[in-house]
């Protein structure tokens, strides 16, 4: 299963109760499940930014993982430790218009900081099924308009859809 993770979806800070549970629970689970992240550098970036709000013993599986990304400059699936887990960097190569998938999603707000993520989730979901996990109700509306508009093959999920 290809997966992209906003970073959303890994912090369970100044979340409802119920989305902190789903997202510690996903964090205990995830290194066990044979998923692969697909991350561009900027996601990587951000990842390792906000690696110590991730919870558990998830900020010490990554770490290494991130550290061991960020050196290869083509496209490697590179497995977590011992775990069936694996993270895949890959740099999209496409020129996103904002300014029309913002327009169909009305009065939400743009955050600068999704747009790696829906290019990434937009040039993998023309190429075949890749799924985006996000608790930012603008990514996601973004990411619905991208899928109509593309004609995508992506999905777009909340954490308590992969957790029951």
């Amino acid at each position: 299963m290809k997966i992209i993770f906003d970073t959303s979806a890994f912090i369970p800070e100044n979340k409802p109760e119920r989305e902190r549970e789903a997202i510690i629970a996903l964090t205990k689970r995830l290194p066990d499940l044979d998923i692969t992240i697909y991350v561009s550098r900027e996601i990587l970036k951000e990842y390792r930014s906000k690696l110590k709000l991730f919870p558990g013993r998830f900020p010490y599986l990554f770490k290494n993982v991130i550290l061991k990304a960020y050196r290869y400059k083509t496209c490697k699936s590179l497995p977590f430790h011992n775990h069936k887990l694996k993270i895949h960097r890959i740099e999209p190569k496409i020129n996103l218009d904002m300014k029309k998938i913002e327009k169909r999603c009305g009065k939400r707000k743009y955050h600068t900081e999704d747009e790696k993520f829906l290019k990434l989730f937009i040039y993998l979901g023309q190429r075949g099924d890749i799924y985006l996990i996000t608790l930012s109700e603008d990514l996601a509306c973004m990411a619905r308009e991208a899928i109509r508009l593309y004609e995508l093959k992506g999905q777009l999920y909340k954490i308590e859809d992969l957790i029951n």
